[in-house]
């Protein structure tokens, strides 16, 4: 498809599904919620949702929109009816008040008479005042899927169609609709694949606030709706880094938005223990991006009790530990999420980094058996990754820094066959992963660092500086950059361009090994 011609049809949806499309504001704790407290108990209102107080409030404190991220969650969510919004079940699931904003645009023909192309044009005004939605209860939601369903006490104007995203396919490109940072955004991306869940995982990047986005096809149809929260963390800094946004295949909303029945009031809703643990999944995912992951391993516990069979939170409980240094458990909550799901590919993915990490471990205490155990061991799960997702090129790149590490094992007990051929082995790995990630700099420079280091274990200092200086380039901040480039500087005898090497390396971390 010419450039142009996506352009144009990226602008058409934009414009066309904007009205069908809500910020939400769910405050777990502010001003607003002793006015609804008032409210309720005069009115005995079962909904937990008050637009007059919002209305107000919005008025007398204008960053409303800024405290929403900061006291409580803000996500998107958009029309499939009149009267029936969609969102994630972890953006409403703790709220004590739920606010669903509409800004509404109206587009005014405009006459050029003189203009060469077309004789009219549209005159965009974005309403000044907001629309605002109460939501009356809970129609249906799907809690394996992250999805809910709510009925709200207005009529919206303007809805979306759904689309059939069993025939979506790798490559196709698709628009996400979402308010980001209470700013509404058209974010365009393409399909990479499906993830463990099956869900589709789309190149691009989400941000706070995409949450509950429609995801359209070219013809404006729902084919998805995007989730931040239920990806799977990852075991080490590239995979928590990795630009892939994940969206539940709208077929499963459809499901649930063809059942009937009585509408549930919404506090009521969140006192099912799985939406309870819904809440404390989100909580727990916030704190453990900030590094808290002492208080994140006790949050994923007490999720666990409420509900077992969330089997991303033993996946990220594992990668709490990890980071913890109990390797030891982090495999066995990876070993639990395997035995729910054989075809977790990031737990697999997981797994095979944790054992690496312990492998090291046990290498610098010259436990060279051991550690060879659990490198192989990690190898195979690398295997395992790349067997069903041979484009993960994180998985590629995982295995063959695994390879140079058992090398260094065979290297250190004389088995130089055996070593040249895992070196070998790890440049091949590398290079495939540079080859499947064209962009990202912080991938390549892990690429490319670990060619580097390969290469100097079979003696090519001069090409391994080479891959040395492009991670560099790269990723300038890493401090083993420049200690792996100084020794294979030293090896060449450029002893003052060794030690300038060595001493940026102990300046951007002083506890690094010598």
């Amino acid at each position: 498809m010419a450039e142009q011609e996506k352009d144009k049809i990226h602008q058409q949806i934009e414009d066309k599904h904007r009205n069908a499309i809500v910020y939400i504001e769910a405050f777990s704790k502010n001003i607003l919620f002793i006015p609804w407290l008032i409210k309720k108990f005069f009115k005995r209102s079962k909904s937990v949702t008050y637009t007059n107080w919002h209305n107000l409030f919005t008025r007398i404190h204008k960053d409303t929109d800024k405290d929403a991220q900061k006291i409580g969650v803000a996500g998107t969510g958009f029309f499939v009816a009149p009267d029936l919004l969609v969102t994630n079940i972890h953006v409403v699931a703790k709220a004590k008040t739920i606010a669903a904003k509409q800004q509404i645009v109206k587009k005014t023909p405009v006459y050029h008479p003189d203009h060469k192309d077309f004789a009219y044009a549209y005159k965009r005004e974005v309403s000044k005042k907001p629309v605002l939605y109460s939501i009356d209860g809970v129609k249906a939601y799907d809690e394996s899927n992250d999805l809910v369903l709510l009925k709200v006490n207005e009529k919206c104007t303007t809805h979306l169609h759904f689309g059939n995203s069993d025939n979506v396919k790798e490559g196709d490109t698709v628009y996400t609709l979402a308010y980001n940072n209470a700013e509404y955004k058209c974010l365009e991306g393409v399909i990479s694949g499906r993830n463990e869940r099956e869900w589709f995982e789309i190149i691009t990047q989400y941000s706070p606030g995409y949450s509950g986005s429609p995801v359209l096809n070219n013809n404006g149809e729902i084919i998805g709706i995007a989730c931040l929260m239920a990806r799977a963390m990852g075991d080490d800094e590239t995979r928590l880094d990795l630009q892939l946004g994940s969206a539940i295949p709208s077929n499963h909303l459809n499901s649930i938005v063809e059942e009937t029945g009585e509408i549930e009031s919404f506090t009521t809703w969140q006192k099912h223990p799985r939406i309870k643990a819904y809440t404390l999944l989100g909580q727990v995912t916030r704190k453990q991006a900030k590094g808290k992951n002492k208080s994140a391993v006790a949050k994923y516990n007490s999720i666990l009790k409420l509900n077992p069979d969330i089997i991303i939170a033993y996946s990220n409980r594992g990668v709490a530990k990890s980071a913890l240094g109990n390797y030891v458990g982090a495999i066995e909550d990876y070993d639990i999420s395997i035995g729910y799901d054989p075809n977790y590919t990031s737990a697999y993915y997981n797994r095979g980094s944790a054992k690496r990490a312990l492998g090291e471990k046990l290498a610098k205490q010259g436990k060279l058996g051991e550690a060879r155990r659990y490198y192989q061991d990690a190898i195979e799960d690398h295997n395992q990754v790349i067997n069903r997702d041979p484009k993960r090129s994180m998985a590629h790149n995982s295995r063959g820094w695994t390879m140079y590490l058992l090398g260094q094992i065979e290297t250190e007990e004389g088995n130089e066959s055996e070593a040249k051929r895992l070196y070998q082995q790890a440049i091949s790995d590398a290079n495939e992963a540079i080859r499947l990630q064209p962009e990202g700099d912080v991938y390549r420079s892990a690429y490319f660092h670990t060619r580097g280091a390969a290469k100097a274990a079979l003696g090519d200092h001069r090409e391994a500086i080479e891959d040395y200086d492009e991670s560099i380039r790269l990723n300038p901040k890493k401090a083993l950059l420049y200690q792996d480039r100084g020794l294979s500087k030293q090896a060449l005898g450029q002893h003052e361009a060794a030690e300038a090497d060595f001493a940026k390396a102990k300046e951007l971390d002083p506890d690094i090994e010598d």
